[in-house]
């Protein structure tokens, strides 16, 4: 089985979570091949520096703010436009990403990736599975989208189904 891993650069969380999962798949599965790629870097030079730089300039100028942005995300009114965004302007490098990656299976440890992904997906664009493990116990809705197949979330109470059309629901 090939397993295509897709993360990010930014704050180190993203990667280190993707390391984890690839060592936990190859202790468990020796016979498959799972590697790791930056995702957001394959989503466009722009994108790419955008969210990584602005994230870093964010944090170093007006870390408050961050905690702003988090929240006015969490609104249907902001996160459903702004994911369906991310994940249009993603789409098409990702798309390219996993075709050399050749899959069986996707997983994305980034947002911005899941969000292209999941667009991806719900258009019939891409065949391959795609799973996106949540590494927090509440989940924000930018990190979720309904075309993805499989969400993991670290405890059952966690648990949302994703909608395309209404967002978030809970389980």
């Amino acid at each position: 089985m090939r397993i295509a891993i897709l993360s990010a650069d930014v704050a180190g969380g993203h990667d280190a979570a993707a390391r984890t999962l690839r060592d936990e798949l190859v202790e468990a599965a020796p016979d498959a091949d799972v590697t790791i790629d930056n995702g957001l870097a394959a989503a466009g030079t722009a994108l790419h520096r955008f969210v990584r730089d602005g994230f870093k300039l964010q944090l170093g100028t007006s870390g408050g703010s961050y905690g702003l942005m988090v929240h006015a995300l969490a609104r249907r009114p902001v996160y459903t436009p702004v994911r369906g965004a991310l994940g249009r302007i993603a789409a098409g490098g990702v798309r390219r990403l996993v075709e050399r990656h050749a899959p069986d299976l996707v997983v994305s440890t980034y947002p911005v990736v899941t969000a292209a992904l999941g667009h991806l997906r719900a258009r019939g664009e891409l065949r391959v599975p795609v799973a996106a493990p949540i590494m927090d116990a509440a989940p924000h809705p930018m990190w979720m989208h309904g075309g993805v197949d499989l969400h993991l979330v670290p405890i059952p109470r966690a648990a949302v189904t994703p909608t395309p059309a209404s967002g978030m629901r809970g389980r």
